[in-house]
This record gives C-alpha cells, sequence and structure tokens, in this order.
C-alpha cells in the first residue's frame, strides 16, 4: 500500500460531492423560487417543443374563449335593440288597425298617421345607434363578420346581421285582382269564371300549386297555403265591390237584393243615403260573411268579406214596380288599395219576381295577395280577369312608407307590419341561434382547456413538495460534503506534518 503526499483523494471525492450537491441546491432553490420545473433548455431538452405547442394551444383556447365571450355582448346588444323595434311595430300594428275602424273620421286617421310617423322614425333611430366598438349592428352594415375561437379555419364562425330599418322590413306580394261577372239577361243568376292555373312559387323552396276551374280566392289562397310549410310564402284572400249610383227610384220606395241566397230586408233609401241597406246588409252578416260600410258618402257602400270567398248579388228588387228604369251600379275594388278595378255594371230590378230582359245579377270574385317577409317568385300567373294569380311580378311595400290616414291603406298596414313582425323574429332567431352555439362553444373550449392545462403543468410547473425535498436532500449533502472536504485535508495536513516532521 502507497502512501502519496501530492494526491488527497478523499479530498476530491468530497470535493466533487460537495459540487454536485451544490448544483442540485441551485437548481432546487430556482425551481421553488420560479415555481416552474423548466428554467433553462438543459433542463429539459427533450419536454422544450412539447410545452411550447401545449402553451400555444391552452392561450389560444384562452383568447377563443374570450372572443366568444365578446361576441356574446354583440349578440346581446343586437337581439336587445330587435326587442325595442318590435314593440314599435306592435304599436303600428295596433295603431293600422284603429284606423281601420269606421268610427275613425279623416281626421282622427291623419292624428294617427302622424303618430305612426313618428313610431317609424324612433324605430329607425334604434336600427341605427346600436353598435358595438363603433361598429353599427342592426342597420345592414354588419355582415361577414369573423367569430375566431382557434387559429384554424375550421376554427371560425362568419356572422351577419340583417338590417332592421323600417325601409328593410316589409313585406313582398304579388296581388291579384278583382272583377266582376255578370249574369247574362234574363239568367238565374251569375257564375265564376275563374279557369284552372298550375302556380309554381319559389321561397325558402319550390312548390307547385293547382287552383281548379271555378274556385274563389278563398280556396286559390288555402291552396296555396297548403304549400307553406315548403315555400315560406303563405296567402291572404279578399273580396271586396262597391254599391253606388242608385238612380230613378221614386221618393219613398225601398231596395234589397239578395246576397248568395240570403235575402236582405228591404230598405228605405235615396239615391244621396244608402246607410238603411248598410245596416240590412249587416243583419244578415252571420249567414252571408259580408259586411257594409259606408264610402266616401252616404250614397255609396263598401260590401266586402275577409275570407275570399265570392260575393254574389241577385235579384236586385225595388218597390217601384211601375218603373222599370230603376237601377243601381256595381263596381269591383282593390281590397288593398280600395281603387276601383274595371266598368261599373248597372242591376236593374225584378218586376213581380219576373227577371226582365235586363241585368239583376253579378258575382264579385274576390282578389288573392300572396305574400312573403322576404323576396320570392312565382310563375304560372297570366294577366287575364278569368286567372285569380294575375301576374308573375312580385311588389314590394315596406314600415317606412305604410300609410294608415285611410281605411285600406291602414288594411295594407296591417299585412306588411305582420311581414315586417315575421322578418324581426326570424332575425333574432338567428342571432339566439349564434348565441347558443357561442354557448356550446366557450363550454367545449373551457372543457377541453382543462386537461391541457393539466398536461402542461405537469411538464412545465415545479412539484413543490419533490423539490423541498431535493432541497433538504441537498443541503444535507452540502453540508456533509463540506466538512468532510475539511476533514479530508485535515487529515492529509496532519499526515505531511508527521511524515516530514521526522525527517
Amino acid at each position: 500500500m502507497t502512501v502519496s503526499l501530492t494526491a488527497n483523494n478523499a479530498a476530491l471525492v468530497a470535493a466533487s460531492a460537495l459540487y454536485k450537491a451544490t448544483k442540485s441546491h441551485e437548481v432546487s432553490l430556482e425551481r421553488l423560487a420560479t415555481g416552474i420545473r423548466i428554467n433553462s433548455g438543459k433542463d429539459d431538452p427533450g419536454n422544450l417543443h412539447k410545452i411550447s405547442r401545449l402553451a400555444s394551444e391552452t392561450r389560444g383556447i384562452q383568447m377563443g374563449i374570450q372572443n366568444a365571450l365578446e361576441f356574446q355582448s354583440i349578440l346581446e346588444i343586437a337581439d336587445s335593440t330587435n326587442v325595442e323595434i318590435s314593440n314599435k311595430l306592435q304599436s303600428l300594428r295596433e295603431k293600422s288597425i284603429l284606423a281601420m275602424n269606421s268610427t275613425y273620421t279623416v281626421q282622427d286617421r291623419a292624428d294617427l298617421q302622424i303618430d305612426a310617423a313618428q313610431t317609424i322614425a324612433g324605430a329607425d333611430q334604434m336600427a341605427t345607434v346600436a353598435a358595438y366598438n363603433n361598429q353599427s349592428l342592426t342597420d345592414g352594415t354588419f355582415t361577414s363578420k369573423t367569430i375566431s375561437l382557434g387559429d384554424a379555419t375550421a376554427d371560425q364562425i362568419t356572422v351577419s346581421i340583417e338590417s332592421s330599418k323600417t325601409a328593410a322590413l316589409g313585406q313582398y306580394y304579388i296581388s291579384g285582382t278583382s272583377h266582376l261577372k255578370v249574369a247574362a239577361s234574363n239568367d238565374t243568376s251569375a257564375v265564376t269564371d275563374v279557369t284552372s292555373q298550375t302556380l309554381s312559387i319559389t321561397g325558402k323552396a319550390n312548390a307547385s300549386v293547382s287552383i281548379t276551374t271555378g274556385s274563389s280566392a278563398k280556396t286559390a289562397a288555402a291552396a296555396i297555403n297548403a304549400t307553406t310549410s315548403t315555400t315560406g310564402v303563405s296567402a291572404t284572400a279578399s273580396t271586396t265591390l262597391k254599391i253606388d249610383t242608385l238612380a230613378n227610384l221614386t221618393s219613398g220606395k225601398t231596395v234589397s237584393f239578395k246576397i248568395g241566397s240570403t235575402q236582405i230586408a228591404s230598405a228605405l233609401v235615396t239615391s244621396n243615403d244608402l246607410t238603411a241597406l248598410a245596416t240590412s246588409i249587416n243583419l244578415s252578416t252571420a249567414s252571408t260573411g259580408v259586411t257594409a260600410v259606408v264610402g266616401s258618402s252616404n250614397s255609396e257602400l263598401l260590401l266586402s268579406n275577409t275570407d275570399g270567398s265570392d260575393i254574389l248579388i241577385d235579384d236586385f228588387l225595388t218597390t217601384n214596380t211601375d218603373d222599370l228604369s230603376a237601377s243601381i251600379q256595381v263596381t269591383a275594388v282593390n281590397s288593398r288599395t280600395g281603387a276601383e278595378v274595371g266598368s261599373a255594371v248597372s242591376l236593374y230590378h225584378v218586376i213581380n219576381s219576373t227577371r226582365q230582359a235586363s241585368i239583376d245579377s253579378v258575382i264579385a270574385i274576390g282578389q288573392v295577395e300572396i305574400g312573403y317577409h322576404k323576396t320570392f317568385s312565382m310563375t304560372g300567373g297570366a294577366s287575364t280577369s278569368t286567372l285569380l294569380a294575375q301576374s308573375n311580378t312580385v311588389a314590394s311595400e315596406f314600415v317606412s312608407t305604410i300609410d294608415i290616414s285611410t281605411q285600406s291603406g291602414a288594411t295594407a298596414a296591417v299585412r306588411v307590419l305582420d311581414s315586417a313582425l315575421t322578418k324581426i323574429s326570424e332575425v333574432r332567431a338567428s342571432i339566439g341561434a349564434v348565441s347558443s352555439r357561442l354557448d356550446s362553444a366557450t363550454d367545449f373550449l373551457t372543457s377541453i382547456n382543462i386537461p391541457l392545462s393539466v398536461s402542461l403543468s405537469h411538464l412545465k410547473d415545479t412539484d413543490f413538495a419533490e423539490e423541498t425535498l431535493n432541497l433538504t436532500k441537498s443541503q444535507l449533502i452540502r453540508d456533509n460534503a463540506a466538512a468532510m472536504l475539511a476533514q479530508a485535508n485535515s487529515s492529509m495536513a496532519s499526515i505531511q506534518e508527521k511524515i516530514l516532521g521526522g525527517l
């Protein structure tokens, strides 16, 4: 066995142990101080890329959640705005129904129109000012906006919010035309001249509608409405005619006629006042379905129904049996506009229940109005009085232009407002659907972010229990190594002193 005075192996071992313990001690101190397991590339080179990728994914998910929550605020503003606009439209509809009432005067309707104009302006103001971060939401300019829920194209949702301005809310429609069919002289009664036709209507989808020969506006509308679930397009029907120009009736005489098969009670009238005849007609409304109102003056009456059934005026009678020239005129009326359609037909009375060589019977065929709250198309209509759907041209009327200063205008306004309310409901449903989708996306992102964050934490974060143990261990080893290094150095010095001292 040899003893070297120049090599202190024990000191080298102790120094090496002290160095390793010190490095371990420093690593544990750093990890405990920062809370991060990997503070430099050398700490875990194999997992650096994985940690970076997971960190990007989790932070991207967190930003996606933030984007979704921010867009929810946008949708809430848009929906709340549309709720208020819907309330305005409901108010306008109530005013329109009031204006339809015959108890309202021309001045009353003019006042309602002034109120309606302000309500429309208020609705437009709401649609214009609703905004988020200086971006208008409900005026039609918020289109193709992207919600980014992640960095991939598949993580994006494109949203558009349709305009809620009154100039964009209304009715697209195709309107038929009322017309009269007169019975031949000495004929028993007039009959409809409607011929068959096939309509092809394209709204949200396409459907064909067959209208048979002899159909009324009522039955035609029912055939169209049977396809509404497919096309989204619906139809209304109505029939209106005007009675006026009572002529050659001796004073103190009465008139009467049949509506369909119902005999209207005789009414004492004059050429300037037919109000008693209106009262007689309305007494039989339950059986005829026809109501009568005074027109622009007491000398004219408007007869109408709201289901589109044909109105047959038959057996015009007067008590002036000695005067073959007593007559009254009937004219078809456009139910939407109130305008007269075609030429007036003169009816002459029946003498002693015997039909004369003159006309005493006429049938009014109503009009079909086909409408949708969006633009649509139709083929199969033709411009002839024997067809109910007499045009393929889609017209439009919007809330911004409604006029309830007349009864006919008020009636048309109700249809426009019904379509506008449908459109607003559809817009709100679309907003709600996107909002629900964002709720689901937020829940999904939150759920997948949890395991990703846990995984990243396992790779990146300090295990405090383990590192505290390592710190304690390295501290003990370092203290012991330092003591052993001192002991080794001291022992070597003692040996050197004894050996060299004996020389």
